[in-house]
């Protein structure tokens, strides 16, 4: 406890010292003759108890409570006033301005004991009440800190979940399609062999001169103009075919590689071009009846990552930006680019459309690095899975994500990754 004695008077003084030395061994004294000896010990001596007097030369101590009044308020700095006068306007103007006790004049010893041991009591339990305080504030904080990694922990587990049951969906969607797929191949195969002997007979037919009077109803068939465009049409039908399954196969393919179900747990090395592509692949029927697209992926390094959620980064905003072109315009209107390349250290990714702009809600809680604490999964049109995204690049791969909006040329989002 520190005890600061301020008086202009050398024996009351003394006389408080002598008292307080006595009665109070463990407390740190300082003193003062005068108010500017007072202010200056207070900042650098920091007392928790003033003893001051009333009546001084220059800063009086009703100036020098005035002048400390907002410690006096919070509790740090307790005064009890010196006071020889009888002026009872006086005295209240004092507890007014914060004083808590006074000591009369002459000292008595029995009442200056009292009065002390009352103050630095108080003042124990008010710096035990304000550590207590301080520690249950710290706890606070520290608990609303656990509190906040739990929920971004429960979120990146909801979404890791999420991802992992995506993925898990897309692998068996592929595992469901590719058997009929390669029976349907097999068997188109063998068709066209069966249908290329059928085409050899056919043709022998054709060269048999004496066919119309040996069969008429064969070789009227076969001259029928009918006939002929089936046998013209049958090529086609089976490249056609063959073209739709092979196209089948790559869609399984890009299937198998978007969901990548070993990655969903560990880091692999990431080619994010093959992923744009492969989500291009699956998307395209939904891209192509919506928007233009163009590519422009640059030759970019591998990185680890977790490939199978940076796709899904991927499909939701390129499906964002369907929406929102969806909402703007017609049929056919609308347009989405994507490109890629590398700078300083970091992979980036562009993807810009000229459909509906972001809300600007959703653009500020992403600048103010809030928007894995809010979700506009439930929005139509622009905003749709970013919440997602931005927490796989920015909270999982360490990465940035940007929104840039233009009147004329629309929206882009920028994602950039680390390459370490």
């Amino acid at each position: 406890m520190k005890i600061l004695i301020v008086d202009d008077s050398r024996l009351i003084r003394m006389q408080t010292k002598n008292l307080m030395a006595l009665n109070f061994p463990d407390v740190q004294l300082e003193v003062a003759e005068n108010g500017d000896e007072c202010m200056k010990l207070i900042k650098r001596f920091r007392p928790d108890i003033i003893l001051l007097d009333i009546v001084m030369p220059g800063i009086s101590g009703i100036e020098v409570l005035q002048l400390i009044s907002s410690k006096i308020e919070e509790g740090y700095i307790k005064v009890i006033m010196f006071s020889s006068l009888d002026d009872q306007v006086t005295l209240k103007q004092c507890f007014e301005l914060g004083a808590s006790d006074f000591i009369s004049k002459p000292i008595e010893e029995l009442e200056t004991v009292a009065r002390l041991e009352a103050a630095i009591k108080s003042m124990s339990l008010f710096k035990d009440l304000k550590g207590a305080n301080e520690k249950l504030e710290s706890k606070n904080k520290e608990l609303l800190r656990l509190n906040e990694e739990l929920m971004e922990t429960r979120v990146q587990l909801t979404q890791s979940e999420k991802l992992a049951g995506i993925g898990q969906l897309a692998d068996g969607v592929a595992f469901e399609i590719s058997s009929p797929v390669g029976f349907a191949s097999s068997n188109l195969a063998t068709l066209r062999m069966y249908s290329q002997y059928w085409m050899s007979l056919y043709d022998k037919l054709l060269q048999k001169n004496n066919l119309k009077s040996y069969n008429p109803e064969a070789y009227e068939i076969v001259n029928s103009p009918e006939f002929n465009y089936m046998i013209s049409d049958i090529k086609s039908i089976f490249d056609d075919t063959e073209a739709s399954l092979t196209r089948t196969k790559g869609i399984i393919q890009s299937l198998k590689s978007f969901s990548r179900a070993d990655q969903q747990t560990k880091k692999n090395w990431v080619d994010l071009n093959k992923g744009v592509s492969d989500t291009i692949s699956i998307l395209r029927s939904r891209i192509e009846s919506t928007a233009m697209i163009t590519l422009d992926l640059r030759p970019i390094p591998l990185f680890l990552g977790y490939g199978s959620q940076l796709n899904q980064v991927i499909l939701n905003v390129i499906l964002n930006a369907v929406y929102a072109i969806e909402e703007k315009f017609d049929e056919g209107l609308g347009a989405i680019s994507i490109k890629s390349d590398v700078k300083n250290d970091f992979v980036r990714l562009q993807i810009c459309d000229n459909g509906l702009e972001i809300p600007q809600k959703l653009k500020e809680n992403l600048m103010s690095n809030q928007m894995a604490n809010h979700s506009f999964d439930d929005d139509i049109g622009r905003g749709v899975g970013l919440s997602m995204a931005y927490d796989i690049i920015v909270n999982i791969h360490g990465g940035r994500v940007q929104i840039k909006t233009d009147l004329t040329m629309g929206t882009c989002i920028n994602i950039e990754l680390p390459v370490d």
